[in-house]
This record gives structure tokens, C-alpha cells and sequence, in this order.
């Protein structure tokens, strides 16, 4: 929608880097197959020495289920499978034929895997598929970790599985999740329960858009004027991280606009500009009751998880359960302001990763909802919980560093203190498929088929394509505005809080480094290495070998950088 693919952009040097570092990958990732051998040998015997493990042993409480669990690509289905298993229920698990070989599968508490067609392009046949697993296998409850591109299509398939075989499915219904899923309507929504929300006003056209910015630039002379972020309702990958910010010149927003679609069936959403730390919280409601939920802070992709508990999210979100009496999982998108006031941003109405850091054994219960776990208080992580990771996510961030000693303190410190999200001594065999099976067959799916790509997304167990999801900082790019670095779109998270101000300030290598295109500034820097408003793009950083390339755009996304004509390389 509006994204330019136009392959002038890369010049033949570029595009053979691309190929040339998708191969460096798979070569390193299988090479590095040793490297995870020896880290499970290294745990065998440390349980062996000091007897740490525990055995695992099925909750009796309640009766055993079949579950059937979607999206094997990602890390949280690998969660949900062992924490379904571990309290005492039998897990089926599917997913598209591009990911046949996830990693999760693998996991001992799998009992059977499938491949499905792809919802997005076929959904009959894949309600017909999973109509068939679920009578094959005895399903009781279905549990779909939804892409956002498909959280609709399994609210319909929800009602089908219902009325057919009485399964009963975790996740929002059809009317629940549309509403839920359109930040505009949730934010009426919410008001209803008496919750604070930002101010967010709905457009259905681009004359609308034009409009309001027209209003507020008359009043932007006064000190108090309020600035407004432009945001896409429908989901968009790419342009969920632009945070193209009014009031603007009429010539910044014309160009914008000439790149996006407004209609009706495409709306879009003005919301209040908020300025604080942003939170997410994973939770899991039944009939409105909070049965587990988990905190952490956000950007636009996260693959470092801290658990934080903030009081004002927890009671906002179980008003807002006992309220809408909903049930599903969800990740809901916080701000906590500067002035002290918690404001919800938009509700994802699918299971996010958040929930990765509850280890009880009673979260399985609560994902195959069994009721008299939801009468209990709500499940949150231990305050000893340590920190997520991705081993070889941090492993490519000290590559790309140069192995600078900041680096290594760093990555000793979040190996210590944290732990992998994929491995489990006791469930060892993902761990390695995931990391040298699953993420190198990708890269050489891309390679061979000849598609530009940007990261590999750990979390989501994805190659992040060309006008594919995943976001975020990845194994190949971590700038930021601290040390450690986490790229951070300016005014929202950090930097610049104005449009006029340089359009990205991130650290490479320790060093900052500023890019500024000339007359049109745009303020947003993207997680996932993308100068939307300024209309360049931060190629990924190659495996082991350097820093993102920046190089104009073009099209109406940019008018006015026709004087940029070559590539701007990042210093170290």
C-alpha cells in the first residue's frame, strides 16, 4: 500500500551483497551448530554437578486436553506448546508449508505437526484443513497465534470450529476483534469503561487529513499547541512505524499522502502525540477475567524482554476485561507520559511474546482455559524472572559492533543475567533446528527465489522481506539513542521532537552519526531500518562485515532529496 519496490534503488553491487550476505548467514549459522552443541553440553553437565533441573511432571488438577496451536514459525508457539505440555495437555500444531521446517515442532511435548495452506490466500481451504486436524486429532480447544494479517480470519474460523465440533478457541470473536483491532473504535470503546485514551479522530480521505492539518497549523504559533500522529487503522508492516507527525507543511503532508491510500475501507486515525516510555502487556482474558498478563517496554520490534511491573497498566487493563468481558489473548500498546498518565495506543487483539516471561506451571491451564484457573489471582512473572533474549540475535548485534569492548560487556551481561528464549534444557531439539535449520532455510529460500531482505526477526522466526511484517531491531541493525542501542523513531521514544530537527541520530559502533536529506526533513527513524519521512532507506547491515547503507528512495514519499544522488555510507 503505497510501498515503492521500485528495484533502481539498488544498484548491482547492492543487490549481490544482498544474495552475498544471505549465504554468509546460513554459512555461519551452520558452522555455529557446534557452537550450540557445546553450549547443551555445557548445561548437561551443570545439572549433572549441582542437580538444578526439575523433573517435569503434569498438573492432575484438571482433565487432560487436546490443543491445537497455529503459527510454529514463531517463539511463542514454542512457549504456548510447552507450557500446554507441561501442565498436563496433548499439543497438535500446524503452520503454512513456507515454515515446514520450524523449529517447534521438534519439541518433545508435539505430539502431531501439520502443514496448512495459507489463510491470507486461501482461507476456505485452510478452514477446511484445520476443520480435518481438529476431527483427526480430537481437538478440544483451539489456540491461533495470529499473524495480524489472519486475526480475522481465525475469529471466523472460531465460530465454524464452535458450531461444528463445540471446540472451544482462545482468541477474540469476529465483532470483538474488527472492533479491537481499529485503534479508533477502541479508543471510543474504552472511553465507554471510563479509561483514559488519547485523543484520536478518524479519516476517511485525504482531504480530511489535509484539513486538520490545516487547522492546526493555524493554531501552531501558540506554545501550547497539541501535535498529532498519522496512523494506518488497516495493519500495515511498514508503515505502522512511520510516526509522520502534524501539524507539517502542506507540501511534507502532500508528499506523504501521494504515497498511502485514505478511503473508507482504508481509514486511517489522527491521535494525540504522546511523549514518555512506551509498555507493552501480553495478556489472556476469559469472559473478561485477567488471567495472566506481563510487562515489559516496547519499540517497534522487541528481542530483549525485561519484566516490569507498572500498577497503572495491570488496573487498566482489568477494568477494561471486567468491562468488555472479552476473551482472547491479546498485547496492548501503552504510553506512560511524562505527567504521570497511563495511555492505551491501539489494542493487538492476538497473542503477542510478552506472556514469554510468566514461567508458571499453571499458565498452560490458563491457555487451554480451564475455568477454575481463571478464578485465581492473575498469573504475572516472578520479580526473579531474568531477562529474554536470542542467543544468536546477540551474537550478530557483537559482530556488527566489531567486537568493540562496550559490545562484549554488553552481550556478558545479557548472558548472564537473562537467558534464550528457545532453549530448555529439557526440550533441547529446538534450539538447535530453529537456529540452524529453520532460519538458514529461509535465507536460502530468499536467495534462490531472488527477494530483497532486511533482517531475520528471531522473535517471530522470520527473514523480514520487502514489504513483509516483523519490524524492529534485528540480528543485522541496533542503533539507538543509548549505549546498548535500540533504534528509536525520534519525538516518540527519544530525540528529536520536532520535524524540522535532523531526521535520525543513532549510535553505530559507540559513534553517533546524524542524517539530515536538506529542506525535507522528515522525524521519524524506524526500528527496522527505514527513513520513511525523509525518504531514505537503511540497507540491512551484512553479517559480521559493516554498517545499513542509506540511499534515496525517490517517488512522492520524498520531493524534495532529487540531490541526493549516491549512497551515504555511516561512519564507524
Amino acid at each position: 500500500m503505497g510501498e515503492n519496490k521500485d528495484d533502481s534503488i539498488y544498484s548491482p553491487l547492492q543487490q549481490l551483497k544482498m544474495r552475498g550476505s544471505a549465504i554468509v548467514v546460513v554459512l555461519a549459522m551452520f558452522a555455529c551448530t557446534y557452537l550450540s552443541l557445546g553450549i547443551i553440553v555445557l548445561f548437561r553437565v551443570k545439572n549433572a554437578v549441582f542437580s538444578s533441573s526439575k523433573p517435569i511432571t503434569a498438573d492432575s488438577k484438571c482433565k487432560s486436553k487436546t490443543v491445537l496451536v497455529s503459527g510454529a514459525k514463531m517463539t511463542k508457539a514454542l512457549f504456548y506448546v510447552r507450557a500446554l505440555g507441561r501442565a498436563g495437555h496433548r499439543v497438535v500444531l500446524i503452520e503454512t508449508p513456507k515454515y515446514w521446517l520450524s523449529g517447534s515442532r521438534f519439541s518433545r511435548f508435539v505430539s502431531s505437526f501439520y502443514t496448512v495452506p495459507d489463510p491470507r490466500f486461501e482461507e476456505d481451504k485452510y478452514t477446511e484443513a484445520v476443520l480435518k486436524i481438529c476431527k483427526d486429532e480430537a481437538v478440544d480447544v483451539f489456540v491461533p497465534l495470529s499473524a495480524p494479517s489472519v486475526a480475522l480470519c481465525e475469529s471466523r474460523m472460531m465460530g465454524i470450529l464452535k458450531s461444528k465440533l463445540d471446540i472451544d478457541t482462545l482468541h477474540f470473536n469476529e465483532e470483538d476483534c474488527t472492533k479491537l483491532d481499529d485503534k479508533d473504535r477502541f479508543c471510543a470503546l474504552s472511553k465507554q469503561f471510563g479509561l483514559l485514551t488519547p485523543v484520536s479522530f478518524r479519516m476517511e480521505s485525504k482531504d480530511e487529513i489535509r484539513t486538520f492539518n490545516s487547522k492546526l497549523n493555524l493554531q501552531s504559533d501558540h506554545e501550547s499547541s497539541q501535535q498529532y500522529i498519522l496512523k494506518s487503522i488497516v495493519y500495515d508492516p511498514l508503515r505502522r512505524i512511520d510516526m509522520f507527525k502534524l501539524p507539517c507543511a502542506d507540501t511534507m503532508l502532500d508528499g506523504y499522502l501521494n504515497d498511502i491510500t485514505v478511503s473508507k475501507s482504508v481509514p486511517w486515525t489522527i491521535q494525540e502525540f504522546l511523549v514518555g516510555q512506551e509498555y507493552m502487556c501480553g495478556a489472556i482474558f476469559r469472559d473478561g477475567h485477567l488471567g495472566a498478563a506481563a510487562m515489559c517496554k516496547a519499540s517497534a520490534s522487541v528481542l530483549n524482554y525485561r519484566n516490569e511491573f507498572i500498577p497503572e497498566i495491570f488496573n487498566w487493563m482489568r477494568t477494561f476485561g471486567q468491562n468488555s468481558k472479552c476473551t482472547g489473548s491479546a498485547q496492548v500498546d501503552f504510553f506512560l507520559t511524562t505527567d504521570g498518565r497511563v495511555m492505551p495506543i491501539e489494542f493487538n487483539p492476538r497473542a503477542g511474546s510478552a506472556l514469554m516471561m510468566v514461567e508458571d506451571s499453571k499458565l498452560g491451564h490458563i491457555m487451554a482455559l480451564d475455568e477454575e484457573f481463571f478464578s485465581e489471582p492473575t498469573l504475572q512473572p516472578d520479580s526473579s524472572q531474568p531477562d529474554l533474549y536470542w542467543f544468536y540475535n546477540e551474537i550478530g548485534l557483537l559482530l556488527a559492533k566489531r567486537f568493540s569492548i562496550a559490545a562484549v560487556i554488553q552481550f556478558v551481561k545479557e548472558i548472564v543475567r537473562g537467558k534464550d528464549a528457545v532453549f530448555d534444557m529439557d526440550d533441547v531439539l529446538p534450539f538447535l533446528m530453529f537456529n540452524h535449520f529453520q532460519v538458514p532455510l529461509l535465507l536460502l529460500d530468499t536467495f534462490f527465489a531472488g527477494r530483497k531482505w532486511h533482517k531475520v526477526d528471531f522473535c517471530i522466526g522470520k527473514v523480514v522481506e520487502d514489504g513483509g511484517g516483523g519490524g524492529g531491531s534485528g540480528v543485522w541493525w541496533r542503533g539507538g539513542d543509548e549505549l546498548r542501542g535500540r533504534c528509536q523513531p525520534l519525538g516518540r521514544r527519544g530525540g528529536a521532537r520536532d520535524n524540522r530537527e535532523a531526521c535520525a541520530n543513532c549510535l553505530v559502533g559507540e559513534v553517533p552519526v546524524t542524517a539530515t536529506p536538506g529542506s525535507y526533513a522528515g522525524d521519524t527513524w524506524s526500528s527496522c531500518g527505514e527513513f520513511r519521512g525523509c525518504g531514505f532507506r537503511a540497507h540491512n547491515a551484512y553479517f559480521g562485515t559493516g554498517l545499513p547503507t542509506l540511499v534515496p528512495l525517490g517517488g512522492g514519499g520524498a520531493p524534495n532529496v532529487s540531490h541526493i544522488t549516491k549512497s551515504v555510507r555511516l561512519p564507524t
